[in-house]
């Protein structure tokens, strides 16, 4: 097997593992992810971490309303 088709299994499987404990928690590994960066690097603007992980900022607002809304449920 070459050193990419390894790289991606080794890859799914940890996704895998991630998203597993994700859902334990009623959220998806990206949402860890944002909340992730703004536990350690606090506050900030939905156009900051659309920078960061390099989508528009209304689609970083929608990700954390929907976060919003489960805090509140």
């Amino acid at each position: 097997m070459d050193y990419l088709s390894q790289w991606y299994i080794e890859y799914r499987s940890v996704s895998s593992n991630l998203n597993a404990i994700c859902h334990k928690h009623d959220i998806s590994l990206e949402q860890f992810l944002y909340l992730e960066r703004l536990v350690m690097e606090g506050t900030q603007s939905p156009s900051e971490l659309a920078m960061v992980f390099k989508i528009s900022s209304p689609i970083v607002t929608r990700k954390l309303n929907v976060l919003q809304d489960k805090k509140n449920d």
